[in-house]
């Protein structure tokens, strides 16, 4: 039974059943269980892009401490219209549309300077993040302190972060992954 004036809340990955008296208590809670993590989104046009990438963080990011930037750095195509859009929708979203251009690494940066989390994430507009991305990243984290910065491994890049994996469509994709997840869990 929840009082008037009290959060209960419930945690699948944590047996947790508190009842709390106020808002800096649940807070103090959730934080101490889930940091904060901030994902930042660098957009430049390819609005089919971002938009599978903003849903894919939508469907596939079951962390309730998340904060998400997004980026623009002048698109020429409708995607500042879309995010502008998106964050109504979204308001707790954050959305910076730059006036100009400013590359790769200055673009990073200004969604950088927005964050407020523990750990930072830079998302590129053209990835579709699968289930339980976040936390997978955030345990290589929990389980070795040293860790400062960590790339994720894909299937469309030209370095030792590419691996081989084949799917027709999404949801393939998604089981593929999955699989090769649990398959080199640790590594």
């Amino acid at each position: 039974v929840t009082l008037p004036g009290c959060y209960q809340i419930s945690f699948t990955e944590v047996a947790l059943d508190y009842t709390l008296s106020t808002e800096s208590q649940f807070t103090d809670v959730l934080e101490a269980l889930y940091p904060k993590v901030s994902v930042v989104v660098l957009t430049y046009n390819n609005l089919n892009y971002t938009q599978a990438c903003l849903s894919s963080i939508q469907l596939n990011t079951h962390y309730p401490n998340l904060e998400l930037i997004i980026v623009d750095n002048a698109s020429k195509d409708d995607t500042a219209k879309f995010l502008t859009s998106y964050q109504q929708c979204h308001p707790e979203v954050k959305i910076v549309l730059n006036k100009d251009n400013h590359g790769f690494a200055k673009g990073n940066n200004i969604g950088i300077d927005y964050a407020t989390g523990d750990y930072v994430v830079i998302q590129n507009n053209d990835t579709y993040v699968t289930e339980g991305w976040l936390q997978t990243a955030l345990r290589h984290f929990r389980n070795d302190k040293q860790l400062g910065l960590l790339g994720p491994v894909t299937n469309n890049i030209d370095n030792e972060a590419k691996i081989n994996i084949n799917y027709n469509n999404m949801l393939e994709m998604q089981d593929r992954a999955k699989a090769y997840t649990q398959a080199h869990a640790g590594e």
